[in-house]
């Protein structure tokens, strides 16, 4: 991912600033910043962090509408054990999954936990 990524769930009034406006800025954003491990909140950078992610990093997704919670976990290498957890309130009821890789070519495969599904997404290709 480049140095201008960022994974995290934006809610259901989230409009698009310009292009080159990162999510952190953006109050409708709860996530991380990829290069930094830096999580926000409504652009509010908060005191939990995961560290800093490059080629092969995995990442696990919770989400829990009901009690309005966002729980992205970076798992050891080669496990599906948790290394660093943040948890982050969401930042509305009806939220969709935001991927935000920034210039320059990027490359993210989502998977489902029953792993039936990968999509793959690509960004801007240089």
């Amino acid at each position: 991912l480049g140095d201008n990524a960022f994974i995290g769930m934006v809610d259901h009034n989230f409009y698009p600033a310009p292009w080159d406006t990162p999510l952190n800025q953006s109050l409708h954003f709860s996530g991380i910043e990829t290069a930094t491990g830096n999580a926000y909140e409504k652009t509010v950078r908060s005191i939990q962090k995961l560290s800093s992610m490059g080629k092969g990093t995995r990442l696990r997704i919770t989400i829990d509408v009901p009690q309005r919670e966002l729980k992205i976990e970076q798992l050891k290498e080669g496990s599906d054990e948790a290394r660093y957890a943040v948890n982050l309130s969401l930042v509305g009821q009806r939220v969709c999954l935001a991927v935000c890789f920034g210039p320059g070519q990027s490359m993210a495969t989502l998977q489902a936990v029953d792993g039936s599904k990968a999509q793959v997404l690509l960004g801007n290709k240089q």
